[in-house]
């Protein structure tokens, strides 16, 4: 599969990321808790740093992973989650105070929700081309052409995956210059839709991500993206290429 190249990131990958430097944060804490030193001291920090160079990694790279938009940023993200349980539990060994107990519980829930999203942020359509430059293939997927408008051009794509709320479509030629804003348009079964987006993902040779939005329609007869995918998700229309 193509590498992917992330021009926005999303929330989710955000908020993950601030989650887990702040899970060094917590650990940093309860750590000069049960040793009986003040979490400020540089000294103790430094110690903490060194006594967790593992962990200190784990994050860097996860991190780096995740705003590059790799799916098994999500394997790093349950190593260095496992870690920091483990430091936890191994301070409330030490310290048995009921607190940190609860915190530690309260960690791995938060933890495992945010590796849902996570999870399913890596998934979505526009971070997930399907097939590999120059191999599109046909069966029961959507053939028709789209035209994304761009404040400079027109360009003709084809639709490659698609979900609920984004997109990624195939462009011939170079995508370095196509970015921002974008306006999409297609014909399906003799109606016109037409809907609105933001560029948030690109391969090169290949295409583009779109998270798509509903096109504020004034034309009679046009319709939008809400109602194209309940109706190619009705009909079982899959980008997965089928036996």
């Amino acid at each position: 599969m193509q590498k992917l190249k992330i021009y926005k990131k999303s929330p989710v990958m955000r908020n993950t990321a601030l989650f887990a430097i702040f899970s060094v944060l917590y650990l940093r804490v309860t750590t000069s808790f049960v040793k009986g030193v003040s979490a400020l001291a540089t000294g103790t920090t430094v110690d903490f740093l060194l006594e967790n160079i593992y962990l200190i990694a784990t994050l860097i790279i996860f991190c780096i992973a995740l705003f590059r938009g790799r799916k098994y940023s999500k394997y790093l993200y349950l190593i260095f989650i496992f870690q920091g349980i483990y430091l936890g539990f191994t301070h409330y060994m030490v310290a048995l105070d009921k607190f940190i107990l609860i915190l530690n519980f309260a960690y791995i829930i938060l933890s495992y929700n945010f590796y849902l999203f996570m999870s399913s942020d890596l998934q979505e359509a526009s971070n997930t081309p399907t097939i590999e430059a120059g191999d599109l293939y046909t069966g029961l997927t959507i053939n028709s052409d789209l035209v994304v408008k761009t404040t400079a051009k027109e360009i003709k794509a084809k639709f490659i995956n698609w979900d609920e709320t984004t997109c990624f479509v195939k462009i011939e030629g170079p995508i370095s210059k196509i970015k921002g804003n974008v306006d999409l348009a297609w014909n399906f079964e003799g109606n016109t839709y037409k809907c609105n987006g933001l560029i948030v993902t690109g391969a090169e040779g290949l295409g583009i991500g779109i998270k798509l939005t509903d096109y504020n329609i004034e034309e009679s007869g046009v319709f939008s993206w809400s109602e194209f995918y309940d109706i190619i998700n009705s009909r079982g229309y899959t980008s997965e290429l089928m036996a």
